[in-house]
C-alpha cells in the first residue's frame, strides 16, 4: 500500500510541473498575439493621426496662399489658381477638423467627437457650398468690403495655424508612428492650430 503511495506521488509532481509549463507556455503565446496586435493597432492609429497632421498642414497653407493669391491677384489666370487653391483647402480641411478634434480631445478630455463638433462647424461655415469662402473670386471685377474682410481674416488664421502647426514635425516609420498613438507630442501644436481658427472664425 505505502509502495502505491509513493508511486503515485512521484508521478504527481511531474504531471503539475508538466501541466504548469502547458499553462505558462499558452499563456506566453496569448499575450504575445495580445502584444503584436495592440502594437498593430496603435501603427494604424499613429499612422493616420500622422496622414491627419499632414492634411492639416496642407489645409492651413493652402488656405492661406489661395486667399493671398484672390487678395493679390492681378490677372485672371492668377485668380482661377488662388481659387483651386482654395478648392485644395477644402478637401483637406475635414481631416485638418479631425485633427484638431483629437488634439483638443487629449488636452482636454473630451469624446474625440463632442470635441470636434466645433472644428467641423466652422470649416463647414467657412468652406461648406454655403460658407463664406464657396463664392468668393467666381465673379468678374473687384472684390467688394465683405469679401475682402474674408479673406485677410483667412489668411491671417491660416498664417497662425502654419505657424502653430510648424513646432512639431509629423512623425514616420512605425516606430514613429506608434509614438503619435501614444504620445501627445504633437497635441500643443494641433491645439493652438485650432484655436487660431476658432479666433477667427467661429463666432463670425
Amino acid at each position: 500500500m505505502t509502495d502505491n503511495v509513493e508511486v503515485k506521488r512521484s508521478y504527481t509532481v511531474p504531471i503539475l510541473f508538466l501541466i504548469m509549463m502547458v499553462m505558462l507556455t499558452l499563456i506566453i503565446i496569448f499575450y504575445s498575439k495580445y502584444l503584436l496586435t495592440d502594437q498593430a493597432r496603435k501603427t494604424d492609429q499613429g499612422q493616420a493621426l500622422t496622414q491627419r497632421y499632414n492634411f492639416a498642414l496642407l489645409f492651413a497653407e493652402r488656405l492661406h496662399d489661395g486667399a493671398d493669391g484672390l487678395l493679390n491677384a492681378k490677372t485672371e489666370a492668377e485668380r482661377i489658381r488662388s481659387v483651386r487653391m482654395l478648392g485644395e483647402a477644402e478637401v483637406a480641411a475635414g481631416e485638418a477638423a479631425a485633427l484638431f478634434g483629437e488634439a483638443t480631445s487629449r488636452s482636454s478630455g473630451q469624446s474625440s467627437e463632442e470635441a470636434g463638433k466645433p472644428f467641423f462647424s466652422t470649416i463647414s461655415s467657412l468652406m461648406g457650398s454655403e460658407g463664406r469662402l464657396a463664392t468668393i473670386g467666381e465673379r468678374e471685377g473687384s472684390l467688394n468690403a465683405e469679401e475682402t474682410e474674408v479673406l485677410i481674416q483667412a489668411r491671417d488664421a491660416a498664417a497662425e495655424m502654419q505657424e502653430a502647426l510648424g513646432e512639431f514635425r509629423p512623425l514616420t516609420g512605425e516606430a514613429g508612428y506608434r509614438s503619435m498613438a501614444t504620445k501627445n507630442e504633437w497635441v500643443a501644436s494641433a491645439v493652438k492650430a485650432g484655436e487660431a481658427l476658432q479666433r477667427s472664425f467661429s463666432a463670425k
